[in-house]
């Protein structure tokens, strides 16, 4: 039996929403965006073994939607000539952007998930374009001492969230930081490598009315 070789390919893309959109993340607090601090991306890595095909989007989003992921994976399947269900989507929940998939009946909405809806598709055909015979090498660590954990059990027996700082009524953490680093790399013949990075912990650390991808961002930066 012939053995199956990887291929792996790479594509990414600007996914800034328009200006003046309320972000969302905190509640109920209103905060139109005012501007761009840094610039929020759509990731796209293709996988084939020369006969299955799949591709795998990382977004710096906020979240998305049920439906939205299901018009978006339809989409690119057309475009790309590939099972729905081989199109997944995580997001890195950074609360300096936006759900994707939101209120399309919303003019502004509407506009900004069909740009967006494009991207996906584009970004998934320049990716299999860009496939290349691949070795796959992963690596596990931990990272400590970088999150915590901001639910506690309180000594009157209630949960809390973020009860603050040494506070005498806090009992102890409700629960057990995962600390696990995990890192995925493709050595590709004839192309760039490329790495992806796994690690657990909430990206709300920038505030304020300015798109930016948070930590997963400067950690991508740093780590190209």
């Amino acid at each position: 039996m012939e053995e199956k070789k990887l291929y792996v390919g790479f594509a990414k893309g600007v996914n800034n929403p328009p200006i003046g959109m309320h972000i969302p993340g905190h509640g109920s607090v209103p905060r139109p965006s005012i501007g761009i601090k840094d610039d929020l991306f759509v990731y796209a890595v293709a996988f084939s073994d020369g006969e299955n095909k799949g591709v795998l989007f990382n977004c710096d989003a906020l979240g998305i939607t049920t439906n939205g992921s299901r018009v978006i994976q339809n989409a690119v399947a057309e475009r790309c000539g590939i099972d729905p269900n081989a199109v997944y989507i995580a997001c890195t929940h950074c609360h300096t952007a936006m759900y994707l998939g939101g209120n399309v009946a919303d003019k502004t909405w509407g506009f900004y998930h069909g740009r967006m809806i494009s991207l996906f598709c584009d970004l998934a055909q320049f990716a299999f374009e860009d496939l290349k015979p691949s070795t796959m090498k992963i690596a596990r660590g931990e990272l400590h001492d970088v999150g915590f954990i901001r639910r506690y059990k309180m000594k009157d027996g209630s949960l809390r969230t973020n009860p603050g700082f040494m506070k005498p009524e806090v009992d102890c953490p409700d629960g057990i930081q995962d600390e696990s680093l995990q890192l995925v790399r493709f050595e590709r013949e004839g192309g760039k490598e490329i790495v992806l990075i796994n690690f657990s912990t909430h990206p709300d650390v920038c505030g304020g009315q300015y798109y930016t991808p948070d930590w997963p961002g400067y950690t991508v930066e740093t780590m190209k």
